[in-house]
């Protein structure tokens, strides 16, 4: 439900500043290495918001997806050292 929330937050922001944004009509130069155009304001900084969005996400993905494998590792581990403790301590025997 949190997650719900976040995203609806987020997805509002993202709407209000593309309405924000459109009325920007303002052309500007922008000097790419190889070539060079007139974009507007607008449309550059929403490039490099979705841009900057995604490579946020994959790094996220990655780093997640990094933690989600140890601890499948760390939790086989953990299964396997459970298993060769029960195996190695004696049952208590019943005092008379």
């Amino acid at each position: 439900m949190k997650l719900v929330i976040y995203l609806f937050i987020w997805v509002f922001v993202f709407v209000v500043g593309l309405f924000i944004g459109a009325r920007n009509g303002q052309l500007v130069e922008f000097n790419y290495l190889i070539a060079m155009g007139e974009f507007k304001l607008s449309t550059l900084l929403g490039l490099f918001l979705a841009i900057g969005f995604a490579i946020g996400a994959f790094t996220l993905f990655i780093f997640n997806l990094k933690t989600r494998i140890k601890l499948r590792f760390a939790i086989k581990e953990r299964d396997k050292l459970k298993k060769q403790l029960s195996s190695t301590v004696p049952v208590k025997a019943e005092l008379p």
